[in-house]
């Protein structure tokens, strides 16, 4: 199924390359000039990379972290542990059945309005800061849902979430999606969250190549 997946989606991708602009001409949209700061996050296919780095869903924490750098506080609730860059709006989380392996990537595009209560010690203090690409194509707390339904490639199927266009999600790979929430329910919605998860940890390694599994 994931080579499938893979072959389609990247057939889809070439074929989205070749529409775009030749060298010396210039994207539309408010993305396309923006300059790269770190961290570099690109999601491509079924793979992550992180400044120039590939990561995998399903390895150690201490291997993210190690990739990442900086500080990340880390919380145990119990169920689950979530390391969290407070100062630059990414977190990493895992299961209940393995809380030394990342389950999940959150990425806090845009601070959400505090609601009413007191956020979960978890929750990032700032927004993100740095860049984040999927299938090479930029996103901002600015980038509207539209815009980047429009560009990935169909083999993404990202899609809407139920009646409305709050939460969408697409795939990511066998046994892992891409979540997204927006600031509205239509697609002219900016994205404010960005996520990618595994449904389980067993599912998550099952996803790294042989040699990488530890």
């Amino acid at each position: 199924m994931i080579k499938i997946f893979l072959t389609v989606f990247s057939i889809m991708l070439m074929a989205s390359c070749d529409a775009q602009p030749m060298a010396g001409g210039s994207a539309s949209g408010p993305n396309s000039s923006r300059e790269k700061t770190l961290p570099v996050i690109v999601v491509s296919g079924s793979k992550i990379n992180i400044n120039g780095t590939e990561v995998w869903l399903g390895d150690t924490l201490i291997a993210w972290k190690r990739t990442l750098g900086g500080a990340p506080v880390c919380y145990d609730a119990g169920m689950i542990v979530t390391c969290v860059w407070h100062s630059n709006g990414l977190s990493l989380g895992t299961d209940h059945a393995d809380k030394t392996r990342v389950k999940f990537m959150n990425i806090h595009l845009a601070m959400e309005p505090r609601e009413l209560g007191e956020r979960a010690r978890s929750w990032p203090k700032s927004p993100f800061h740095g860049t984040l690409e999927l299938d090479g194509y930029p996103i901002y707390a600015d980038t509207e849902f539209r815009d980047l339904r429009r560009k990935v490639a169909p083999a993404r199927e990202l899609r809407c979430g139920g009646r409305d266009c709050g939460n969408p999600s697409a795939a990511f790979s066998e046994g892992a999606n891409i979540y997204m929430s927006l600031a509205g329910r239509s697609e002219n919605s900016r994205i404010l969250h960005f996520s990618i998860s595994c449904s389980s940890t067993e599912s998550c390694t099952n996803l790294m190549p042989r040699k990488e599994k530890r």
